[in-house]
Order: C-alpha cells, then sequence, then structure tokens
C-alpha cells in the first residue's frame, strides 16, 4: 500500500472517528433532554389532575374533571392519570379504565417508600408519586406515550447518519487531495533520483521550498551526493594514477632485462643492469606501501584503533627510523613550551602517526640540497604543534592548492624520486587524530609543514 492512501486512510479513520463520537453525545444529550421534558409534562399533568381532584379546589367536582380532561389540549397519545387513595382503591381514572381498580401491590410499596416512581422505556413512560393535599393524601399514577419524542429522536437519529455518511465522503477525498499534495514533493524527488546512476553522479535533487522537513531531506541527500561523487572521482584518479605509477617501474625493468638478453655483454655490464633493476624494484615496492598505507588511512574511521601515545617519544622513534635508512640527512628538533605534566604530551593516536612524521622529514630533507630539516615542537592550551622547515626547492604558489590530492606533484618536483603519495597520506593520519595540517612555502627559499593535535589522554 503506498504511503499516500495509509496517510488518507488514517485520516478518514480519525475523521470519522470523531463525527460518530459527536454524533453518538449529540444523540444521547436530546434523547436525554427529550426524557426529561416529557418528564416535566407527565409531571405536571399528574399533579395538575390530583390537584383539581382534592379539595384543594372547591370549585371542581368530579364532572367537571372529567370534561377538562377530556378536552385538555396539551394530552398526548394513550395519556391516562389514574388516581388513588392511600390505601389503592382506585378513586378517579382519566379517561375511564374499569379494569385496574386496585394499584399493583408492588408498584404501591414503591411509591410510599420513595415518594415517587418514574419508568421510561422506548418513550412508553409511567409516572406515579404521592400528593399530599390539605385534607388529604392521593397517589397518583399518570402514563402516556411520548411520539413527539420519539418521532424527533427517529429524525434526529437518521439526520445524524446521513450527515455522517456525506461527511465521511467529504473527509476521504479531501483527504486523497491533501495526502497527493502533501506527497507530491516526494513523488516528484523519487522521480529525480531515479534518473541519477553512476554515470550521471552529477545530477541534484532540485528543491523549490528551502524550509520544510522535505527540503532539508533533499539537501541532506546532494550533500551525501557530493560526497559519493568525491569518492568516484577520487577512486577513478586513484586507479588511473596507480596504474601509470605501477607501469613505469615494471616498462623500465622490463626494457632493461630485454636488452640484457639480446647483448652479450660483461659481467660488470650485467651488474650495472641488475643494480638498476633493484632500484625500480625498490621503487615498486615503495610504491605499493605507500598505497597501502594511503588505503588504510582512507579506511573507516570506526576501524581505527586508537591508544595513548606520547608525541616527543614518537618524535624521537621517528627521527632514528629516517636516519637509519638515510644517514646522510641531518633532522634537528627545537623544544619550544615544553609542559610539566606528561599527560600533556599524551595523544589518542595510532601507530600509523610515525608514518606521517617520516613523510614530512623525509620530504623535507629530500628537496633540499643540504639534506636538513629543522622540527619545532610547542605545547600550549591542550594542543601540540609541530613544525617542520626546510630551506629547499619550495613549492609553487599554483601547485599548493593540490598539494594534498594522490598522486599529485609539484612542477619543480618532477626530477626528484617519488610518487605524490607522501602528504596525501599524511594530511589523511593527521585528520585521523583529529588535527589539522597546513604549508607556507616560498619558491626557492623555504617550506614550513605545520600540524596541530590535540594532546590530553
Amino acid at each position: 500500500m503506498q504511503i499516500r492512501t495509509k496517510f488518507a486512510l488514517l485520516f478518514i479513520l480519525i475523521a470519522t472517528s470523531i463525527v460518530i463520537t459527536f454524533s453518538v453525545i449529540i444523540y444521547a444529550l436530546y434523547s436525554n433532554d427529550q426524557k426529561k421534558e416529557f418528564y416535566s409534562r407527565l409531571k405536571a399533568k399528574a399533579l395538575t389532575t390530583a390537584r383539581l381532584y382534592s379539595k384543594d379546589v372547591k370549585e371542581i367536582n368530579y364532572k367537571l374533571l372529567k370534561v377538562i380532561d377530556k378536552n385538555s389540549v396539551n394530552s398526548f397519545p394513550d395519556e391516562r392519570v389514574v388516581l388513588y387513595n392511600i390505601l389503592g382503591l382506585k378513586v378517579y381514572s382519566s379517561p375511564d379504565d374499569s379494569n385496574i381498580a386496585f394499584l399493583p401491590p408492588e408498584l404501591l410499596s414503591n411509591i410510599k417508600l420513595h415518594q415517587e416512581y418514574y419508568s421510561n422505556n422506548n418513550g412508553n413512560a409511567v409516572l406515579g408519586l404521592v400528593y399530599k393535599g390539605s385534607s388529604d393524601r392521593l397517589i397518583v399514577v399518570a402514563s402516556g406515550y411520548d411520539k413527539y419524542g420519539n418521532d424527533s429522536l427517529s429524525f434526529l437519529a437518521k439526520t445524524l447518519i446521513v450527515a455522517c455518511f456525506i461527511t465521511v465522503i467529504i473527509i476521504g477525498l479531501i483527504g486523497f487531495f491533501f495526502s497527493e499534495q502533501a506527497l507530491k514533493p516526494i513523488r516528484e524527488m523519487v522521480r529525480q533520483v531515479e534518473n541519477i546512476s553512476a554515470s550521471n553522479l552529477n545530477l541534484r535533487v532540485k528543491t523549490k521550498n528551502k524550509k520544510d522537513e522535505i527540503a532539508r531531506l533533499a539537501i541532506n541527500f546532494n550533500e551525501m551526493l557530493n560526497r559519493i561523487q568525491q569518492s568516484f572521482e577520487m577512486q577513478k584518479s586513484f586507479v588511473s594514477n596507480a596504474s601509470h605509477e605501477l607501469r613505469t617501474p615494471l616498462t623500465a625493468m622490463t626494457g632493461e632485462l630485454e636488452v640484457a638478453l639480446l647483448n652479450d655483454g660483461s659481467p660488470i655490464e650485467y651488474k650495472e643492469i641488475l643494480y638498476s633493476v633493484l632500484d625500480d624494484v625498490k621503487s615498486l615496492n615503495n610504491l605499493t606501501n605507500g598505497l597501502i598505507e594511503l588505503n588504510r588511512a582512507n579506511m573507516d574511521v570506526s576501524f581505527f584503533k586508537k591508544y595513548p601515545v606520547r608525541m616527543d617519544e614518537l618524535m624521537w622513534q621517528s627521527r632514528s627510523e629516517l636516519l637509519k635508512r638515510h644517514p646522510d640527512y641531518s633532522v634537528s628538533i627545537i623544544i619550544g613550551n615544553f609542559p610539566d605534566d606528561e599527560n600533556k604530551l599524551i595523544i589518542n593516536g595510532n601507530h600509523i602517526l610515525k608514518t606521517a612524521l617520516i613523510n614530512l622529514m623525509d620530504n623535507a630533507c629530500k628537496f633540499s640540497p643540504d639534506r636538513q630539516v629543522h622540527v619545532s615542537f610547542n605545547v600550549s592550551d591542550g594542543l601540540i604543534t609541530l613544525a617542520f622547515t626546510d630551506h629547499g626547492i619550495g613549492i609553487p604558489a599554483e601547485d599548493l592548492k593540490n598539494i594534498f590530492q594522490p598522486f599529485y606533484r609539484a612542477g619543480n618536483a618532477q626530477n626528484f624520486s617519488g610518487h605524490g603519495i607522501g602528504l596525501s597520506l599524511t594530511n589523511r593520519i593527521i585528520q585521523l587524530h583529529g588535527g589539522n595540517m597546513s604549508i607556507e612555502s616560498v619558491e626557492n627559499d623555504h617550506t614550513t609543514v605545520t600540524i596541530v593535535l590535540p594532546a590530553g589522554k
């Protein structure tokens, strides 16, 4: 069942329940009022007859009372008033009813006990009461049929049923109309979403109203599409660049080995070819390791386990490991603000953070003629700041905006070994640790890479 139909049926059910409830209440109140009104009329008739019969009104005799009862304009169908003395013996009846000479004992006892008795069954009402005159006491029993009240109730019931039926139809039409209008933007959004596929991720869901919930849903969906499109483009770029970077050393190795097989060279020449192939293998190994690290850095954060890491110790470990690989490098560390509380040196990190520090030191030394990098270490206001400064080739201003893209290399770095993975990997690692990374550079002068990480366990 469609949501539109569900909404409409729910609307009809609620509205119908309300209409029926109010109709029942109206009918019950009117019925109760009719019974009270007929009771008042019946009681007035009984008391009037008893008063006229008793000795309280001397001008009225038995025959005159008969005439008055017979010609009363306020009588109702099956009207009958019977007067009994205190012993239950009938003394007057209007109209004459010789069949009931005595009042039934149970009814007599009930009237005497409660001074008044009344019942109304579908309009057939019976009222019994004790009339206390100035000189005598009478038991008055009045009965009649409330034809007018029953007819009115019957007409009201039919009117309410027809009104409910018509109201339900109108409410149903209104419910379907408004559910159609309310869900129209969603249907339009569904239609637009159905046209979006992997081949046209540039399409977006259009929104007319920027404030309602559906518009916010469309905006959030568009933002999700932006992220998906960005991921697709990054994946395509990654695959393309990775394929190119992997092909280059493999092509070089293939060419060198083919040349070696075609020519009969000396052992020295073969040794030189093997050294060249070994360099290509190392380059291929470094590229593969870089791709693995980049993939790990881009994994879901929920799988990225963290534990306490002391940053000053990690920095010294990174320096030692880099110098073992490249003894010709020079890494000087300058300690600035150093806290007394060692907890301020600890961050929630992962061993992959060492990869980021080594990459920054390695890049600085590799692109500097003197193979030197100066690292400043400062802790303040709950933040750990590391700045890596070198005096090398620098980065052109037009390349700075793309420097964090995977496989991107600045124009003046093409003659240096590398694959353009390091800075992209490092930036992602810093982001995973809740930090940020920035670069300030002047071409052919210096480059300073600054990372800021939150301190504390």
